[in-house]
């Protein structure tokens, strides 16, 4: 069932946190056994992200100037 009194773990704000108890646990029986874990996060980026996340955009919006000029002057391998 799973390590005894790990369900009624909880930060200073009263949020459960035995649920994290047990994936730090998981980890580590994974990497002990040679996997290396990957985690990959779903929903909004924090605040803290949106100068990157502009940046990127800038860098997006610039290849894909430099990717149409190549297309119209016919250069297909500077496109890709």
């Amino acid at each position: 069932m799973g390590v005894p009194g790990v369900s009624e773990l909880r930060d200073t704000d009263g949020n459960l946190t035995g649920h994290l108890v047990g994936l730090f646990h998981r980890t580590v029986q994974f990497m002990e056994n040679g996997v290396k874990p990957v985690w990959v996060f779903d929903g909004k980026p924090p605040d803290l992200k949106n100068k990157e996340l502009e940046k990127r955009k800038a860098l997006k919006a610039a290849a894909e100037e430099q990717k149409e000029a190549a297309i119209a002057e016919g250069d297909m391998e500077r496109a890709k």
